[in-house]
């Protein structure tokens, strides 16, 4: 089955510190994705975007919670 190509759109990933939205993360940038992700730590949030591989006409946008 063919993957399905996300170049141009935008996902928005709430949680993406953890294992689920991490990988949901990953992998959507890994298809072009443009991501807007949060989580309440920011720790995670860095190492997600240090390892997506991005297309150049994607983007990533973060942000964290404070508590």
């Amino acid at each position: 089955m063919p993957q399905l190509s996300f170049i141009g759109k935008t996902a928005i990933i709430t949680g993406a510190g953890g294992a689920l939205g991490r990988a949901y993360a990953l992998d959507l940038a890994k298809r072009g994705s443009n991501l807007l992700i949060n989580d309440v730590g920011a720790t995670l949030i860095g190492a997600i975007q240090d390892n997506a591989k991005e297309p150049s006409n994607a983007g990533m946008f973060h942000s964290t919670i404070a508590l």
